[in-house]
């Protein structure tokens, strides 16, 4: 069978699996943009009045097992029908908060206060970017998402369409400003060197792992490491770097949750993209992937040279949605 005919024979025959109190839950297949990945179909289950929600099943990998590792269809529904009961009983315990904390999302008055922004790769996403509100900085995207941290801790977040911002009644820079005020009041920026940061994941204290010195890599990212290379773009983080960095810098795009600081007298760009490029292939999970290309700041002018592939025309549609120089020079 193909893959629109596996995804069907999914969503007809998979409540012959879940256990019998789930009986009155039903299914759907849903197209779901994913920054990087594109289109893919989400099998969903419609709880019933008052019902507990389930997390979204993405089925191409399981398409995968079974066309290319030989997985039967009843183990792939047995997987499935296990990850969905998981889930429900992962959010049973909390759902009374999680109900309060969800705000209406038709409402901007409620919404509001939870916009939150994040940074995307472009040359992988110039189909989903002509969506959405965003700002264009060379290979990189600012886009807007809801975002609620529930009761154990997991970032939930809605990605806000043109469609949406044009219900709530407003323009993209009364998103932005919003977006930028609550991200730096739920996500405060850090700018470590790597070695600190690298002690503090492997909890050796304060002994740094590597010798630090000028020639030091930085992480900038947000606590928590969430989508933390949005950073970049918090007002005023670029220029303050800048003064520590008087020489300049290169900003390596290391994923979604965070950008690398490297001072300009230390490596050579072109090098430095290469390396950035291997690694997006062969260490960083596709979906986290930020970009390919390295930018560069020259803290005397106060302007950013954004990387970005020489290749790639963009449709008109996302040209209107690039800053103006003058705007970029003082982010």
């Amino acid at each position: 069978m193909d893959y629109t005919e596996f995804c069907e024979h999914v969503k007809n025959e998979i409540k012959d699996f879940l256990p019998v109190q789930f009986a009155e839950y039903g299914t759907a297949l849903h197209l779901i943009s994913k920054p990087n990945i594109g289109e893919q179909i989400g099998l969903t289950f419609v709880p019933p009045t008052n019902g507990v929600p389930t997390p979204v099943i993405y089925l191409e990998p399981y398409f995968e097992a079974y066309m290319n590792k030989g997985m039967n269809m009843g183990r792939i529904m047995t997987q499935i029908a296990a990850t969905v009961a998981e889930g429900i009983e992962q959010v049973k315990e909390h759902f009374p908060e999680m109900t309060n904390m969800i705000p209406d999302m038709t409402d901007w008055n409620r919404v509001k206060d939870l916009v939150t922004v994040r940074a995307i790769g472009v040359s992988r996403n110039t189909e989903l970017l002509q969506s959405v509100p965003c700002r264009i900085h060379g290979d990189i995207a600012l886009i807007y998402q809801v975002s609620v941290t529930v009761p154990d801790n997991t970032l939930m977040s809605v990605r806000i369409t043109d469609d949406m911002m044009n219900h709530y009644g407003i323009t993209e820079a009364q998103l932005y400003d919003a977006a930028m005020e609550n991200s730096q009041r739920m996500q405060k920026v850090t700018c470590r060197p790597m070695g600190e940061m690298i002690s503090d994941m492997l909890g050796i204290g304060d002994e740094p792992l590597l010798e630090e010195s000028p020639a030091s890599l930085y992480v900038l990212t947000t606590e928590p490491v969430q989508y933390g290379a949005a950073a970049l773009f918090y007002p005023g983080v670029i220029e303050k770097i800048g003064k520590s960095i008087p020489e300049g810098f290169f900003i390596l795009p290391s994923s979604i949750h965070e950008v690398l600081i490297l001072p300009k007298n230390q490596a050579d760009k072109d090098m430095l993209e290469a390396m950035v490029q291997q690694i997006n292939v062969t260490t960083v999970a596709p979906d986290e992937v930020l970009s390919d290309f390295v930018s560069e700041y020259d803290p005397m002018t106060r302007t950013m040279d954004w990387g970005k592939d020489p290749n790639l025309t963009l449709p008109e549609k996302l040209q209107e949605k690039i800053p103006a120089p003058q705007k970029e020079a003082v982010l």
